[in-house]
């Protein structure tokens, strides 16, 4: 796939992965879009990035936002979720909170940014472009532990 002018957005990109996605995207002619949850962790973003912007996935605000600014003023030709956390211990253990931000940061988060841009994937496929959706999960989603 050329990725050349093509528009990617990146969330996590303030993450190994994420960080490692983008300059390997910046590196193949695309133009990065990547986000952080806070702007201290948006200073851990690559300078490769040529846009980096806010995303907490635990806010539902917080991705209307970044949708709305998407739809107005960019183009989207796919997206790569890089985003997610993990609980260790016993689910016996799992508070109420950590199953919240689990369940908003690894499924309704994403679920509602992709829903909210599938617009701008399909303006992206009208262009002659082969928009894509990208969700990576890490070991811990495919391979069971004791005691998780």
């Amino acid at each position: 796939m050329d990725l050349s002018g093509k528009t990617i957005l990146v969330t996590g990109a303030s993450g190994a992965l994420g960080s490692e996605l983008t300059n390997v995207l910046s590196s193949k002619g695309a133009k990065v879009l990547g986000t952080a949850t806070n702007n201290e962790s948006a200073g851990a973003i690559p300078a490769k990035a040529e846009v980096r912007l806010l995303l907490d996935y635990q806010e539902p605000d917080s991705i209307q936002t970044l949708t709305d600014y998407l739809v107005a003023a960019s183009q989207v030709d796919g997206i790569i979720n890089a985003s997610g956390v993990v609980a260790f211990g016993p689910v016996s253990e799992l508070t109420v909170e950590t199953s919240k931000r689990l369940t908003a940061v690894n499924s309704q988060g994403p679920i509602q940014l992709i829903s909210q841009l599938f617009g701008k994937l399909g303006e992206s496929s009208e262009a002659g472009n082969e928009p894509f959706v990208l969700n990576i999960t890490g070991v811990v989603a495919e391979t069971p532990m004791m005691g998780m």
